[in-house]
Parts: C-alpha cells; sequence; structure tokens
C-alpha cells in the first residue's frame, strides 16, 4: 500500500497554496459577470416596461399607431410568414433558424442568410442603434428576453408593424398602406400583404423596381403556403399572383393616377412650351399636377411681361420613375409637381441655353430668369446645387400640398 511522505503532503499542500490566488480571482471575476448581467437584465427590463399594455406607446405617433386590430389577419400572416416563420412558437430565439444561416454564411463566406426573429428585430428597433459594434449585439439578447417574458405575441407583432421600414420613406403599416395602396391597415388584401413584407428585406432597393416587387411578393406567398398550410387555398393564391401590380401599387400607377390630372396648352401666357426633343412646334405638356400650373403660370407671366419671354424649352413634366437616386428619394417628377426648363425664348429672337451656363453673353440671362424661377416656384436646383444632373435645365418644383 502506497503512502505519502511528509515530503508529499508539503508539497501538495504548497501547490494548493498557490493556486488559492488565481481561484480567487477567478470566482471575484465570475461574481463581477453575474452582477454585470443581472444589472443588464434589470436594465433591459426597465426598458421594455414602457410597452407593456395595449396603447399607443410613448414615442409613436396616435394618429399612424395601428393596433394589432386594426391590421388585417392576412397582413399579419404574411408577416410572420415572411419574417420568422416559427414566431408563435419560439421564445424569442429561433436556434434552428440560426444555425441554418450560419452555417450557410460560413460555406458563401459572407453574411447572405439572417435567422433573426421578429423579437429580435423589434429589439433593434425599439432600442438599438444599427452601429456593428459588439455592444448592440449582446444588449439585443437581454431585450428580446425581456420583450417575449413582458409582452404577448400579438403586441410584439403589432409594435414590430408600427416601426418597420417600407421603403419610399414610410415607417410602419399605416404608412405603407396609405403610401403604396391608398387604403388602411385593415383593408389589406393578400397581394397587397404580400408586396407590401416583400418589400422589408431590402426596403432600399425593392421599391422602386417592377421585377424585384413581383419576385419578394411570390416568394411571399409561398412562403405563407408553408407557414399556413390550411388557411389559404391555391385559388386565392393563383387570383393574387394574376393581379398586375402596375396597376394596384400607388407608385407604379400612371401620372394620372398620381394626381397629375392637370394639362398646360401649347402656349400659355403668351409663351410656347417647346419639349425638347421636338424644339421646332410648341406642344401641350400633359400630365401637370394642380400645384406646379400656378406657380409656372406666375413665372411665365412676370417673364413674359416684364423680359419678352416668348418659349421655353423644357424636358418635359412627368417620368415613370417614382423614387430617384434611391428608394427614399420620392420623385416630384413622377407625381407632376416638376418641371425641367433647359432654355428660354425671347421676342428679340435670342435663345439662351441652360448648358450654355458658363458662356459670359449667356449667363447674365440665365442668372435674371433664375431670379424669377426662385421667385415663384417653391424649390429650383441648377448645376451649382447639383453639378452631376443639372447642367443642361433648371429644375423648377412645386412642393406637394400638406
Amino acid at each position: 500500500m502506497e503512502t505519502n511522505t511528509v515530503g508529499d503532503i508539503a508539497g501538495k499542500s504548497e501547490a494548493t497554496n498557490r493556486n488559492k490566488p488565481k481561484r480567487r480571482v477567478a470566482l471575484i471575476f465570475i461574481a463581477v459577470l453575474m452582477c454585470l448581467a443581472i444589472c443588464i437584465q434589470y436594465y433591459a427590463s426597465s426598458l421594455v416596461k414602457r410597452f407593456v399594455g395595449v396603447s399607443c406607446p410613448h414615442g409613436m405617433h396616435p394618429a399612424t399607431y395601428a393596433t394589432i386590430d386594426q391590421v388585417s389577419p392576412v397582413m399579419q400572416d404574411a408577416t410572420v410568414a415572411m419574417e420568422d416563420g416559427h414566431f408563435y412558437t419560439h421564445h424569442g430565439f429561433d436556434f434552428p433558424t440560426i444555425w441554418h444561416a450560419l452555417l450557410v454564411d460560413i460555406q458563401d463566406g459572407k453574411i447572405e442568410l439572417g435567422g433573426s426573429t421578429i423579437t429580435q428585430q423589434l429589439a433593434k428597433s425599439l432600442f438599438l442603434t444599427k452601429d456593428r459594434t459588439i455592444w448592440p449585439k449582446l444588449m439585443e439578447i437581454p431585450l428580446t428576453i425581456e420583450l417575449e417574458r413582458q409582452l404577448p405575441k400579438k403586441r410584439i407583432l403589432e409594435l414590430y408593424l408600427n416601426c418597420i421600414d417600407y421603403g419610399s420613406g414610410q415607417t410602419g403599416i399605416t404608412a405603407a398602406a396609405g403610401y403604396y395602396f391608398h387604403t388602411t391597415p385593415d383593408k389589406l388584401s393578400l397581394v397587397d400583404s404580400a408586396c407590401l413584407v416583400g418589400i422589408v428585406p431590402a426596403p432600399d432597393q425593392i421599391p422602386g423596381q417592377m421585377g424585384l416587387v413581383m419576385e419578394c411578393e411570390q416568394t411571399a406567398l409561398s412562403r405563407m403556403v408553408y407557414f399556413f398550410p390550411n388557411r389559404y387555398s391555391d385559388q386565392q393564391m393563383q387570383s393574387a399572383l394574376a393581379q398586375p401590380l402596375d396597376r394596384l401599387m400607388a407608385p407604379f400607377r400612371d401620372a394620372y393616377d398620381r394626381g397629375a390630372v392637370e394639362t398646360i396648352p401649347a402656349t400659355w401666357h403668351g409663351v410656347g412650351m417647346f419639349f425638347f426633343a421636338l424644339p421646332d412646334t410648341p406642344l401641350k405638356i400633359p400630365n401637370v399636377n394642380v400645384v406646379l400650373k400656378p406657380q409656372l403660370a406666375a413665372f411665365l407671366d412676370d417673364a413674359h411681361e416684364h423680359y419678352g419671354l416668348v418659349g421655353i424649352d423644357h424636358l418635359g413634366v412627368y417620368n415613370d420613375r417614382p423614387t430617384r437616386q434611391n428608394a427614399n428619394i420620392i420623385s416630384a417628377h413622377a407625381y407632376g409637381r416638376a418641371i425641367d426648363i433647359s432654355g428660354f425664348r425671347f421676342k428679340d429672337s435670342e435663345h439662351y441655353a441652360v448648358v450654355d451656363h458658363d458662356k459670359p453673353n449667356v449667363a447674365p440671362h440665365l442668372a435674371l430668369m433664375e431670379t424669377l424661377l426662385k421667385r415663384h416656384f417653391d424649390i429650383v436646383v441648377d448645376w451649382r446645387d447639383d453639378p452631376e444632373r443639372h447642367q443642361t435645365h433648371f429644375h423648377c418644383e412645386a412642393r406637394a400640398k400638406m
């Protein structure tokens, strides 16, 4: 039988004594972490408490806030199917989906799929910034836990629908329903809902492109069939897919549908309207918004009476794109509220083109016309304001009536 000598016992005692400080440091570190976690969880709990209840939360506008009962059931289903198919069964984190997204991202070598649930996305929208730092990521966890602990699923979905970005500057379901379909959230149909949830993954890119909207609509409908197999029939889905979005979604409607219902005569207030592509004969200008006409008329009267203006060259009033540069910049042209003037014709046969603004004999005349334009239009943009896009014309715009 092996026995321990006095030396062995002394050696073990010495080793134990050496490890005591390390253990003490480890215990202190663990205790500090636990205290920090408790403090963070308490802080997260206090933030979420403000959203407990059934009323419009502080910071959201009561006039545009939609309760869950004011959102059509089909819009609720479409949102869940597109964004978080297991929303009603998980407790804030969909671990199988997160794992699948992680595997796909690793395989592709870049972040393509996200595994965030509706609750996680709500935590980001309500409390966190978009900074790609560690702190928002860490805070997302306790906030998600508290949202699930303190709020019922319907309240979480309600809050999410009211703070989501639907592109084109529209935040929240009320704004999106009104902008895209001229309706209210409770009247959103199957196809309306599929289009709206299809925009959410890329709100800065999708709204201005019909092809992408149609593709995302089809994806949303297919996910609704998958996650709610007994709720929607094949006939309903086929009917939704058959509806033409160019007549359904307001941003894709033609100029008349957008409110550009007026026409300017070929010669108006003594001034001819010359379209740049057909410069020899004045032509009437269709698709003009009612707010633009009086401002243009005032400019024409002033320039004709005091400076002998008899014609303007223009690039038109209306174009097909509802957005410019990116989906958050709404184009006034698509609503008939702007006209691009590229030249001015006077009684003495003088003709000055904006593209020649650097020429000494042209610049004074353009400066005079610009002064009049700014006197009568709400917005005037030229080559100094936007060198990239306005070297050839003055962009003259009337603001929309509020």
